[in-house]
């Protein structure tokens, strides 16, 4: 399975991106995946999709219905306050990839995902993709692929067009060509994950010596998944009286355990604001 952060999904997921969260812990464990959870900057992808060989996808779950994808159907809702199918997933995906302020020629994939609308029906919706738009893929992806082809199938060479699909669709498909460089990673996650973003006065490591002048620092890998570790907050409190279930932290000192404990209570208590925890 994939590395994904959380392990767990919170409660408060739709159902439509429960199954992509679901979906995507499927991919192999060369992938690291990250649901977008910080609260104080919700106009994000869901998703942030990292391959074996660093080549980056923004996934975003659109909630649209069958009936939506119906050409007469979209007619009637591009306007305003309705716009057409996947264009309110674009916005968001747009505005989130122009404020990265990447390097020239870094590249990273988006897609918008549709887990309610069959991959035939979108493609008869929009049979090419505009310039410049993101990629879209049907219910079909969410499926358990390794129950219909043999492994060494599922990871093949990505799609440099928008054919009107008859193979099963895969993750890879949707990928840029080329892989992400370390500084353009180190931006894509501090704009994806700021909840794991460590500012140089609260760490004691070395500040980088990077060209885009990088100053703060990320959570590693283990850490951040000790901060996302079980987050779920009963609204009324029961925990502090019914589950006395302890999370347990070990590490040497400067290992950053105080660090995640503050982390971790920020992160709660955007995420569940109303908790008698805080009260």
């Amino acid at each position: 399975m994939a590395h994904i952060l959380p392990a767990v999904p919170p409660t408060f997921l739709t159902p439509a991106v429960l199954k992509t969260f679901t979906a995507l812990k499927r991919l192999p464990d060369s992938y690291h995946v990250w649901h977008h959870l910080a609260p104080w900057t919700p106009d994000a992808p869901d998703f942030l999709v990292i391959g074996p060989d660093q080549r980056a996808l923004l996934v975003i779950v659109s909630a649209a219905d069958p009936a939506a994808a119906h050409p007469a159907a979209q007619l009637l809702l591009m306007d305003e306050e309705h716009p057409g199918l996947g264009e309110a997933e674009a916005a968001v995906l747009a505005d989130f990839l122009q404020a990265l302020d990447l390097p020239a020629g870094a590249e990273i994939g988006a897609l918008v995902v549709f887990p309610r609308i069959p991959h035939t029906a979108l493609t008869h919706s929009r049979p090419a993709r505009p310039p410049g738009e993101p990629h879209w893929a049907g219910a079909e992806i969410l499926a358990d692929q390794d129950d219909a082809l043999p492994q060494e199938t599922l990871h093949k060479e990505p799609l440099r067009k928008e054919p009107l699909r008859q193979e099963p669709l895969t993750w890879d498909s949707f990928m840029p060509e080329a892989a992400l460089d370390e500084m353009s990673l180190a931006i894509l996650r501090r704009r994806f994950t700021p909840e794991s973003v460590v500012p140089p006065n609260l760490t004691t490591r070395q500040p980088e010596k990077t060209a885009a002048g990088l100053t703060d620092f990320l959570l590693d890998y283990d850490q951040e998944a000790a901060l996302k570790a079980d987050l779920e907050l009963d609204t009324q409190g029961a925990q502090l009286t019914d589950d006395f279930q302890l999370n347990i932290i070990n590490g040497v000192a400067g290992s950053g355990k105080t660090l995640i404990l503050l982390y971790r209570l920020r992160l709660l208590h955007h995420l569940y604001p109303a908790s008698a925890f805080w009260s």
